[in-house]
Protein backbone atom coordinates (compact mmCIF):
# COMPACT_ATOMS: atom_id res chain seq x y z
CA UNK A 1 0.00 0.00 0.00
CA UNK A 2 1.33 3.33 -1.11
CA UNK A 3 0.21 5.46 1.30
CA UNK A 4 -1.15 4.65 5.14
CA UNK A 5 -3.34 7.02 6.93
CA UNK A 6 -1.59 6.91 10.86
CA UNK A 7 -2.29 8.50 14.23
CA UNK A 8 -2.37 12.12 11.57
CA UNK A 9 0.66 11.22 9.69
CA UNK A 10 0.30 10.31 6.21
CA UNK A 11 3.26 7.66 5.28
CA UNK A 12 3.79 7.79 1.30
CA UNK A 13 5.98 4.65 0.43
CA UNK A 14 7.81 4.03 -2.76
CA UNK A 15 5.70 5.27 -5.93
CA UNK A 16 1.98 6.82 -5.52
CA UNK A 17 -0.25 6.96 -8.47
CA UNK A 18 -3.32 9.05 -9.01
CA UNK A 19 -5.47 6.05 -7.44
CA UNK A 20 -4.13 8.04 -4.29
CA UNK A 21 -5.21 11.45 -5.20
CA UNK A 22 -8.81 11.27 -3.96
CA UNK A 23 -8.23 9.64 -0.43
CA UNK A 24 -5.45 12.29 -0.27
CA UNK A 25 -7.63 14.78 -0.95
CA UNK A 26 -10.01 14.46 1.61
CA UNK A 27 -7.44 13.64 4.37
CA UNK A 28 -5.59 17.47 3.75
CA UNK A 29 -8.98 18.96 4.27
CA UNK A 30 -9.63 17.69 7.70
CA UNK A 31 -8.58 19.46 10.82
CA UNK A 32 -6.35 19.70 11.97
CA UNK A 33 -4.14 18.66 8.74
CA UNK A 34 -2.20 15.79 9.21
CA UNK A 35 1.89 15.90 8.59
CA UNK A 36 2.99 13.97 6.02
CA UNK A 37 6.23 11.78 5.97
CA UNK A 38 7.40 11.42 2.50
CA UNK A 39 10.89 9.50 3.21
CA UNK A 40 10.14 6.43 2.07
CA UNK A 41 8.64 7.72 -1.44
CA UNK A 42 10.50 7.56 -4.80
CA UNK A 43 7.96 8.82 -7.54
CA UNK A 44 4.57 10.09 -7.27
CA UNK A 45 1.56 11.08 -9.89
CA UNK A 46 1.71 14.82 -10.96
CA UNK A 47 -2.32 14.96 -9.58
CA UNK A 48 -0.66 13.48 -5.82
CA UNK A 49 1.93 15.74 -5.91
CA UNK A 50 -0.50 19.17 -7.36
CA UNK A 51 -2.54 18.26 -4.11
CA UNK A 52 0.53 18.41 -1.51
CA UNK A 53 1.84 21.92 -3.11
CA UNK A 54 -2.29 23.37 -3.00
CA UNK A 55 -2.47 22.21 0.68
CA UNK A 56 0.82 22.91 2.05
CA UNK A 57 0.93 20.61 5.19
CA UNK A 58 3.98 19.96 7.32
CA UNK A 59 6.31 17.57 6.09
CA UNK A 60 7.53 15.69 8.98
CA UNK A 61 10.08 13.46 6.32
CA UNK A 62 11.53 13.96 2.77
CA UNK A 63 11.89 11.57 0.09
CA UNK A 64 15.15 10.10 -0.29
CA UNK A 65 15.06 11.17 -3.90
CA UNK A 66 17.12 14.59 -4.73
CA UNK A 67 14.74 16.17 -7.63
CA UNK A 68 11.57 15.21 -5.75
CA UNK A 69 12.80 16.11 -2.74
CA UNK A 70 13.59 19.81 -4.19
CA UNK A 71 10.51 20.04 -6.36
CA UNK A 72 8.27 19.39 -3.62
CA UNK A 73 10.41 21.68 -1.15
CA UNK A 74 10.06 24.66 -3.60
CA UNK A 75 6.18 23.36 -4.21
CA UNK A 76 5.34 24.05 -0.38
CA UNK A 77 7.70 26.90 0.46
CA UNK A 78 5.38 30.13 1.67
CA UNK A 79 4.08 32.51 -0.97
CA UNK A 80 6.26 35.44 -1.12
CA UNK A 81 4.60 38.68 0.15
CA UNK A 82 3.30 41.16 -2.49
Amino acid sequence: MPVVYEDGVIRFREHCAVEEALELAEKLSQEPMPDLDLSDCYAMHTAVFQLIAAARPRIVGWPEQGPLADLLRKAVAAPAAA
